[in-house]
């Protein structure tokens, strides 16, 4: 096996470890538990999600309340939002919209923890907010 092969391997099998040991590192927390203040005639709802992660998962899922991902990495989010209402997001840039929501990146480029919440304002005046997900 070559040198570069063997690292590249090597690396993987680290991600794959780490990947199975964040359910025992990072505990699960309740959807909505403290610590997600809402402003007045907001909702909270569960509409962010992480699209797959190069080397960790496989498919979108719903974007934990706090995890741990590789630096250097690109995390891609999805933020479920009809195409009429008005989307805002902290922590990530919106890159492109369909009728099901919006597509937004976050670079990983940095040590400590980043926060990512995604806002949206409906035509009829209600808001929905994510639950705040904490990158590490």
């Amino acid at each position: 096996m070559s040198r570069e092969r063997a690292k590249t391997f090597g690396c993987r099998i680290v991600g794959a470890v780490l990947v199975g040991l964040l359910p025992v590192l990072i505990p699960a927390w309740p959807a909505h538990a403290g610590g997600d203040s809402l402003l007045p005639g907001e909702t909270a709802a569960d509409n962010l999600y992480f699209e797959p992660i190069e080397g960790l998962t496989t498919a979108r899922h719903l974007a934990p309340r706090q995890t741990a991902i590789p630096l250097g990495l690109q995390l891609r989010l999805f933020l479920q939002a009809p195409l009429d209402a008005q989307v805002s997001m902290t922590g990530a840039i919106v890159i492109g919209r369909n009728p099901d929501g919006v597509s937004a990146v976050c670079p990983l480029n940095q040590v400590g923890p980043l926060t990512i919440r995604g806002v949206v304002e409906m035509p009829d005046g209600t808001t929905q907010t994510s639950p705040k997900t904490s990158v590490l």
